[in-house]
């Protein structure tokens, strides 16, 4: 009589292969997606049943009650939507909002205007003091350069805001707007030649360079040109005075519970099949609240890891990684990664997903931390003092960084000299003049 017993065996590491793959594929969804998928099970499984007094799907479908899953949803804005927001709050004189509309009009995906600025203006038949007043209200939306004309005014706005410092920075933009020079075909020996036209010190040019590589010359390439599917953020970063509160929305899954009194009635009758429906409504409750357990762990755990963030904005998110927050929460590294896949968060700064909180974290040799700006850093200085006529490849550059102590992969270097406009070794290499 073995083979009943090695059945019955395979039987129920499929049972529990099944239910475990169903509680991981819940803690990934998102909560309309979760929803969905709790409706369906509604529907066809009748030893669950949904709390009374809860949101459900007669509310949802309700023109009264969903209004109130409406308010939760939160639109990510589209480049246009972006720009009437920023232009309404700027208190502008009705000439220069009607000619802000026009301008809007004409956004490109890069976040520029498809045409000159000279001819919106003369299509838009306003008097011309109206520009004046609106190129002030442009040169102070956020990000700096939306609406420019190229991308070259764009970078030379963005660089008279954030390096007034440092006037050779605007000296090098003209230079290389006027020679029409792709930034990332700029070689060592065209540095080195820039220096000398512009009579500085070849370090001087270097540092300028590198505040260059800092801007974005398409600031609007992190926008569409329209709204995308509403998102609903499950967890909220509200200031209360000094302190910040956590709010996690549940309030689209509805309150479930198991009918055990029906169960009573089925459970003798030797049905498999009611067995299994039973064990997936008891799976599906405790997976959904060992998911609202564990978002509740890290979303606070992400508080304490990343408070600058929301007390400064996205230019405080420190290096993180999942097993930081896995280790502190006492969770396995997966369910972290789960948790925080498909989940958005919300704070003054806005709506983001919570993987924002988990930028690469670079180790140096010794084992301490090194944040992406300190491998760019490096990265620019080796690429401006190489031979342009042997330039290094990435795997050379990888040697060299390690010998700086980076803790870096070939892949890591080339995704980073790329996000610099740096070119490949072969376009950065120059042909020996012949003597």
């Amino acid at each position: 009589m073995p083979a009943p017993k090695n059945t019955l065996r395979t039987s129920q590491k499929l049972g529990l292969s099944l239910g475990l793959r169903a509680s991981l594929k819940i803690l990934s969804m998102g909560q309309l997606e979760l929803r969905q998928h709790v409706q369906s099970i509604l529907e066809e499984n009748p030893f669950v049943d949904e709390a009374t007094g809860e949101v459900g799907a007669d509310d949802f479908d309700s023109s009264g009650k969903s209004d109130f899953i409406e308010e939760l949803a939160v639109s990510l804005p589209s480049l246009p939507d972006h720009l009437h927001r920023q232009f309404h709050d700027m208190n502008l004189s009705a000439a220069a909002l009607k000619l802000a509309e026009t301008f809007i009009s004409y956004v490109d995906a890069n976040g520029f205007t498809s045409i000159k600025h000279e001819e919106i203006i003369a299509r838009s038949n306003l008097e011309r003091n109206a520009y004046a007043e609106l190129l002030h209200a442009i040169r102070d939306l956020e990000p700096t350069g939306l609406l420019a004309e190229t991308s070259w005014q764009c970078l030379e706005w963005q660089a008279e805001k954030n390096f007034k410092h440092d006037p050779l920075l605007k000296d090098i933009l003209s230079v290389l707007e006027l020679a029409a020079n792709n930034l990332a075909r700029l070689s060592f020996q065209d540095k080195k030649n820039l220096a000398e036209s512009l009579h500085v010190e070849f370090s001087d040019l270097q540092k300028s360079f590198a505040n260059l590589y800092q801007l974005d010359p398409f600031p609007g390439r992190n926008y569409t040109l329209q709204s995308q599917n509403a998102i609903y953020p499950e967890v909220v970063y509200q200031e209360n005075g000094d302190s910040i509160d956590i709010i996690v929305h549940n309030h689209l899954i509805p309150e479930l519970h198991l009918n055990r009194e029906l169960y009573e009635e089925y459970k003798g009758k030797g049905d498999k099949n009611w067995e299994d429906r039973y064990a997936e409504a008891e799976n599906l409750i405790r997976s959904i609240q060992y998911r609202q357990d564990s978002l509740i762990k890290i979303a606070r755990s992400l508080l304490v890891h990343q408070y600058d963030f929301f007390k400064t904005g996205t230019s405080a998110i420190k290096p993180l990684n999942l097993a930081d927050i896995a280790s502190e929460v006492k969770l396995h590294i997966s369910t972290v990664s789960r948790i925080v896949s498909q989940k958005h968060c919300q704070c003054r700064w806005g709506v983001f997903p919570l993987k924002i909180f988990f930028p690469m974290r670079l180790k140096s040799n010794d084992g301490s931390n090194l944040g992406s700006e300190d491998l760019r850093q490096a990265i620019l200085e080796l690429v401006g003092q190489e031979n342009s006529e042997k330039p290094y490849s990435d795997s050379e550059l990888t040697t060299l960084l390690r010998e700086k102590g980076f803790d870096v992969q070939r892949r890591t270097v080339a995704k980073y000299r790329n996000l610099l406009h740096i070119a490949a070794m072969a376009d950065r290499k120059k042909t020996p003049k012949s003597k």
